[in-house]
């Protein structure tokens, strides 16, 4: 278990970024995608050929729907990241991180248990990138793929490379197809969709990332730790610890404050074991709060090589 225990005057903020992987080959930095311009109308999953329809369904062979949920997204991988050598890994922590969302949907408003034509008009990204279908069961939100019962990851050479947009009229991107011929996780079902279409299923996975699988009771925390913090804390009474108006970096930071009444020193205590990489960084901020905020202590430390006192 791991206690921070902080007392700074009247003002601090902490933030964790944690549990993101080191990249390419001896902690080399990934390569950037170009970003692309303009807006792109995509269309992708399920297709329709005649009376044949293809389908995603969860290992038990049961299309998805409103009951057996999944969430589904498009996307491509940061530039120079081995995506067949992880998913071979089932390193999920890895693949999640590297993957870099274009489009996302769920299923529960399909017609049809499994067939899902989904699509929209989003921001050019990715320019030249091979795109990747991946599919998150047991959740409807991909945001919250790492909390999934199971995954899969297809991409066929018929996708071609992501295109760049267009403005002030959208590039169209139309790549909802009958068959997969790359399937990363999960599997094919010969004639499971309809008529003679095939069915793409889910798959469990036996390692979350690291190389091997997690300690038990070992948390995995990535960037903005704070969303959903299993936590304890001291802090004076009636205020809010997790706040989204004082963060240092990323989204949310813990915040403790003193007040007029109350100078005891307050505490933040992470209920779980927290298991630093090489990217873990540790941020502190205080202020004193005068007329003018003025900033009186700023400091980032990597977890892996700490200097707190």
């Amino acid at each position: 278990m791991n206690v921070l225990h902080l007392r700074f005057w009247p003002l601090l903020s902490l933030s964790l970024l944690t549990g993101l992987p080191s990249w390419g080959q001896d902690g080399a930095s990934p390569e950037v995608a170009a970003a692309g311009s303009g807006d792109i109308s995509i269309v992708y999953g399920s297709a329709f050929a005649g009376s044949d329809g293809s389908i995603f369904g969860s290992s038990n062979k049961t299309g998805f729907d409103v009951t057996n949920k999944a969430a589904i997204a498009l996307g491509y991988f940061d530039s120079g990241f081995d995506v067949a050598t992880n998913a071979n890994a089932q390193d999920l922590t890895s693949l999640l991180a590297a993957f870099n969302v274009l489009h996302t949907s769920n299923f529960d408003g399909v017609a049809a248990p499994g067939f899902l034509a989904t699509g929209g008009t989003v921001p050019a990204g990715g320019l030249d990138e091979t795109p990747y279908i991946f599919l998150a069961s047991g959740i409807t939100d991909f945001s919250n793929a790492a909390t999934a019962t199971e995954y899969g990851l297809f991409t066929d050479t018929g996708f071609g490379t992501i295109p760049d947009g267009g403005s002030p009229v959208p590039s169209n991107w139309a790549i909802d197809t009958l068959t997969y011929d790359t399937i990363l996780l999960g599997s094919e079902e010969a004639g499971g969709g309809f008529g003679n279409a095939n069915a793409y299923l889910t798959q469990t996975v036996t390692n979350s990332g690291g190389g091997g699988d997690p300690e038990p009771g070992v948390a995995v925390l990535v960037e903005n730790a704070e969303e959903d913090p299993q936590i304890s804390s001291t802090v004076a009474d009636g205020h809010q610890v997790v706040q989204s108006s004082v963060a240092p970096q990323g989204e949310k930071a813990f915040h403790l404050m003193h007040t007029s009444t109350d100078q005891s020193d307050q505490i933040v205590q992470l209920n779980a074991t927290i298991t630093p990489t090489a990217s873990s960084i540790l941020y502190f901020e205080t202020h004193f709060l005068d007329s003018t905020t003025t900033l009186l202590y700023d400091h980032s430390t990597n977890l892996t090589q700490p200097n707190l006192t």
